[in-house]
């Protein structure tokens, strides 16, 4: 019976300790299980935002040069005046003349200015944008006669585009005369 006392002692002694300690121990052992789980899903969760923020990002960054490089061909790297109308500053006069650019349209005057008049243009700006869209369709086409323009870009470094762009003025300055309805004068400016 002594032992059996002791049992009962031992059990009535560490029982109402050891049971709460072993329940706490389980409940603390899922705790940590549903704690790791929802830690590992927003660990997952981060991982999807920053991969979602790594493409915005990549876009912005792409947006950025497009804008750049769209701000760069407005400006003509100080190669036409942004007045109206624009015009080529020295150094866009300079570049029309020794690329041969000038030359180059004032051979080709009569094919340009007929491929302005099939667009039908209904203001002086339309000859303007009209006198781009012409030369880049014909730079698009590959012309071989654009070869020594090309030539001389790469040779001096220099994007073909900025040639196109003070070609391009060159062009409409050629072409307004054929279109007397369209007077620079005539269009209202604010004051």
């Amino acid at each position: 019976m002594s032992d059996l006392n002791n049992n009962v002692d031992w059990i009535s002694i560490w029982g109402p300790i050891l049971v709460p300690a072993i329940i706490a121990l389980i409940v603390s052992f899922f705790g940590w299980v549903v704690a790791s789980i929802r830690f590992q899903e927003r660990v997952k969760t981060l991982e999807s935002k920053v991969k979602t923020l790594e493409d915005d990002l990549k876009q912005t960054r792409d947006k950025t040069i497009a804008c750049e490089t769209r701000l760069e061909e407005r400006s003509g790297r100080g190669l036409v005046k942004s007045k109206s109308p624009v015009s080529l500053t020295e150094k866009g006069l300079d570049l029309l003349q020794k690329s041969g650019g000038q030359e180059w349209i004032i051979s080709n005057r009569i094919e340009l200015i007929a491929a302005i008049k099939e667009k039908k243009p209904t203001s002086a700006y339309d000859v303007q944008e009209f006198s781009k869209i012409v030369l880049k369709e014909i730079v698009e086409k590959n012309d071989p006669r654009l070869k020594p323009l090309k030539d001389y870009a790469y040779a001096k470094g220099i994007p073909f585009d900025d040639i196109v762009l003070v070609m391009s003025i060159q062009l409409r300055d050629e072409s307004m005369p054929e279109f007397p309805e369209y007077k620079v004068q005539d269009i209202p400016n604010e004051k």
